[in-house]
């Protein structure tokens, strides 16, 4: 379904169209630049939502086109772009736009133009809408199955049927399912019983493993570093009673005892000595990258002696 041209076309192209256009809207019926620039900006916002209208129908895309001429219809009234949101509405069956089309239609002088579309609006979008409102005693948002926040504080169309109503306000949120019924309105003020707190936001957990793993790792890189210097010193001792018994230039009896067990003392030292640093490696790990440290700041000072850095660790 296309628009009449009339309809298409009255805000831009010829001098006539404009002084269509401008007769619609009340402007001095005249084509000259200066009445053109003298239009007020909500004559001139009306005009742009009407050129994107057409433009949107044009293209095909009818929802967008019908906004915009309900909002130039809405900037500054008259039956071009009235008749134009109209016929958009019927195209893509918006029984809420009809609705609201129809209502502002019954507040109008009667146009002759507009009987045969509004006679057809009439049967298409009949019982199809109800209407809620949402009484707040204090300043509220209200949000309709889940979309964004709308104005429920004078009484707004929806389409019939079961409808999901929240309402946010100092905090709280109350959820409600409205039945809308057919040419009714439903007004909703939100019970105490129906409102739940939100729950605070959640601060951000910081990541990383608990500064407790980074302690653990350290005594035990400590008890093993302990115990390979201990098993050091044992090991020197046996070498030395393996030398004081000339077990390096003779063959003494003891010299085979002795020398097995400064082999197996040296073994201990060499694995213990391993192991301390294998856990030293690990502990810087977790310390650096792993640990879940409150806060690092680093300062840098200039000294004589060139720039120095230092971590302050709070945990």
């Amino acid at each position: 379904m296309r628009r009449p041209r009339s309809h298409t076309r009255a805000s831009r192209g010829s001098c006539a169209a404009a002084l269509a256009w401008l007769v619609a809207l009340g402007a001095a019926p005249t084509c000259a630049a200066s009445a053109i620039a003298a239009e007020g900006n909500t004559t001139t916002a009306a005009r742009n939502a009407y050129d994107r209208g057409t433009a949107a129908y044009d293209a095909h895309d009818y929802p967008r086109a019908a906004a915009e001429f309900l909002r130039a219809d809405t900037l500054a009234p008259n039956p071009i772009a009235f008749q134009a949101a109209l016929d958009a509405a019927l195209l893509i069956d918006d029984a809420v736009l009809g609705a609201e089309l129809l209502e502002r239609a019954a507040h109008r002088k009667e146009d002759a133009s507009l009987s045969p579309t509004l006679a057809r609006a009439r049967a298409q979008f009949k019982d199809r809408t109800g209407r809620i409102r949402v009484s707040c005693e204090a300043a509220c948002t209200t949000r309709v199955d889940g979309g964004p926040p709308v104005d429920l504080s004078s009484a707004a169309f929806l389409t019939v049927g079961l409808h999901s109503v929240a309402v946010e306000s100092g905090g709280h949120v109350a959820v409600q399912n409205v039945d809308v019924r057919a040419n009714e309105t439903t007004t909703l003020a939100p019970l105490p019983e129906y409102r739940a707190t939100l729950a605070p936001p959640q601060p951000r957990l910081p990541r990383g493993v608990s500064p407790a793993w980074f302690y653990g790792a350290l005594g035990l890189t400590a008890a093993a570093g302990g115990a390979a210097i201990a098993s050091a010193i044992d090991t020197a001792n046996k070498h030395r009673r393996f030398a004081d018994a000339g077990c390096g230039v003779a063959a003494a009896a003891v010299c085979p005892s002795y020398a097995s067990a400064g082999q197996e003392a040296e073994l201990r030292t060499n694995v213990l000595s391993a192991t301390a640093a294998a856990l030293g490696v690990l502990t810087s790990v977790v310390g650096i990258w792993l640990v879940r440290w409150r806060a690092t700041p680093v300062t840098v000072a200039l000294s004589p002696g060139g720039a120095v850095a230092s971590a302050l660790v709070r945990f």
